[in-house]
């Protein structure tokens, strides 16, 4: 049997890479962002005092 070796360029391989970073930090960042305005809504709805979501982050933070 032989085996084919796969010519894939460096490139193209840090393109993948890049690609594959770019996705899993966008993933974070919107999970973060809905959970985040998830939490201010229901702060509202139960009519606890209101935080913007830079006063959450910051909280985040600490």
């Amino acid at each position: 049997k032989q085996q084919r070796k796969l010519n894939v360029s460096t490139g193209t391989v840090c393109h993948d890479h890049f690609f594959a970073t770019t996705l899993i930090f966008s993933a974070i960042f919107l999970v973060n962002y809905m959970i985040m305005s998830l939490a201010v809504s229901t702060f509202h709805s139960a009519g606890l005092a209101v935080l913007t979501f830079q006063d959450a982050l910051l909280l985040l933070d600490q």
